[in-house]
């Protein structure tokens, strides 16, 4: 962030995302360092009195007063309090701050649908892989493959971070390949901050993706209407599944939404985090694909009655 008058305003938020990324008692030198990593062409780094002043001051209102442990002596500092290492629900308003303050995209995240992925590989990655991307600095990185927990160290430029199909996702060159990467398997990342890579003009990959809810490309786009019960009124209308979406409401209080997609799973998959409050009525192949799926989990559960 830039003050009106050009130096770098630093941002207390960053601090307590990096604080909560340590294993162990961190130095306010590290932190300054750690931080200064974020924002290698501020004029001014941050100074370990101005860490000091964030941590040991009281915290604003939104954090819980016990959050920060301190210790003094040579392998002394500050860490997260143990308890907040799993109970992670204190980084949410943190999380919303952020997004209010500094937008990673030019896209409408929905913050309830992210939070669990945050908490899974937290806010200061997120952090790295914007900067890397902005600056086009290379990323070195550990992804861990859904379903097998398969470890691959991987390293590429970071094209582009994007919500779909209730997923945050980064699409990374490799070589000459852009690939596609959940952003929960995203870890260890080390960003080459001496290194600047060409610009990539994304125009060719935003139109690719324009028509899929969750990453699939090609296939012809279908009009799909979706009815949700008036019960999840509230909830549907808050929900954010695709760019096309329109939602209607009819004088008896049903909800429609109509979004142009062009993958019947990915909608599937989607959606079956709100059974049973929506159908899908149109397209019919659509329709059928997925009844069909409802009763093949119901067969599967009558089995092991």
């Amino acid at each position: 962030m830039q003050s009106a008058k050009g130096k770098h305003k630093h941002n207390p938020i960053e601090i307590y995302a990096i604080l909560g990324m340590q294993d162990t008692y961190t130095s306010a030198a590290k932190l300054s360092e750690l931080y200064s990593q974020l924002h290698p062409d501020t004029p001014e780094p941050i100074s370990e009195k101005t860490i000091q002043r964030y941590l040991d001051k009281k915290l604003p209102d939104y954090l819980p007063a016990d959050l920060i442990e301190k210790r003094k002596g040579t392998n002394g500092g500050y860490r997260i309090r143990g308890k907040y290492k799993t109970e992670l629900n204190w980084m949410l308003p943190l999380f919303s701050r952020y997004l209010a303050e500094a937008e990673p995209d030019a896209l409408n995240y929905i913050f309830e649908s992210l939070t669990f992925q945050l908490q899974a590989r937290s806010l200061y990655n997120l952090t790295l892989l914007q900067y890397a991307r902005e600056h086009r600095h290379p990323i070195r990185f550990i992804y861990i493959k859904y379903g097998t927990n398969e470890k691959k160290h991987k390293t590429g430029q970071v094209i582009a971070i994007r919500y779909a199909g209730r997923k945050l996702t980064v699409h990374i060159r490799e070589d000459a390949t852009i690939k596609k990467f959940f952003f929960t398997g995203i870890d260890a990342i080390e960003v080459e901050y001496e290194s600047q890579l060409p610009e990539i003009d994304t125009a060719e990959i935003d139109a690719a993706y324009r028509d899929s809810l969750g990453g699939y490309i090609g296939g012809e786009t279908q009009e799909v209407r979706l009815r949700f019960e008036t019960d999840f009124k509230t909830r549907v209308q808050k929900e954010f599944f695709h760019h096309s979406q329109k939602i209607e409401e009819s004088p008896d209080g049903q909800i429609t939404m109509t979004l142009n997609i062009n993958k019947d799973t990915e909608l599937i998959e989607t959606i079956s985090n709100f059974l049973p409050y929506v159908e899908i009525l149109e397209p019919k192949q659509w329709r059928e694909k997925y009844v069909q799926y409802l009763q093949k989990a119901l067969d599967l559960h009558k089995k092991t009655e």
